[in-house]
């Protein structure tokens, strides 16, 4: 049995790293584990039942690669962590925080039941159908729906003065 390659395999089973290249289009990533550059890694999915989430890495994030039966050349990225380079976006534990680098957020706060989604430039909702069932607040401009304002729009026969519409039928 040779000791100091059994204790070489021991020492890298687990081991801490810095991404140090991506590919994105396929894939794939290397890690910088101390003197070590590995081959590329195959990216970590999330996949779940009903849903695949792509989510790009980046360069200088700090990883924890598994390198089964302790070889680097079949090792699998298992983690990611924080660092004061790229720092957690909150630590509220009633807050599930998705942030984006440009400022925009999407915040479930648990203990007040609030969801919050902001947007740093033009944000697109699109649906096949869509019904919202609650009061709905708007502000800061006007809203438009077909092209026709919220705010400006103008009903014809209708006698000037204190008359008003009647409420939609």
């Amino acid at each position: 049995m040779n000791t100091a390659d059994l204790n070489r395999r021991i020492e890298s089973l687990i081991r801490l790293g810095t991404i140090a290249q991506v590919d994105h289009d396929a894939r794939t990533l290397r890690v910088q584990s101390g003197g070590l550059l590995t081959g590329w890694l195959p990216w970590p999915a999330e996949i779940g039942r009903n849903y695949r989430r792509w989510r790009p890495l980046r360069t200088g994030t700090q990883v924890i690669i598994a390198c089964p039966s302790g070889d680097p050349a079949q090792a699998l990225v298992i983690g990611t962590l924080y660092t004061d380079a790229i720092a957690s976006p909150g630590s509220d534990p009633d807050i599930d925080l998705i942030q984006f680098d440009d400022g925009s957020y999407i915040e479930h706060n648990a203990a007040a039941n609030t969801l919050n989604i902001h947007c740093a430039g033009a944000m697109t909702l699109s649906a096949t159908h869509l019904h919202i069932q609650a009061p709905v607040t708007q502000t800061g401009g006007d809203m438009t729906s077909d092209g026709i304002s919220a705010q400006h729009h103008t009903h014809g026969g209708v006698a000037s003065g204190p008359s008003s519409t009647d409420e939609p039928s």
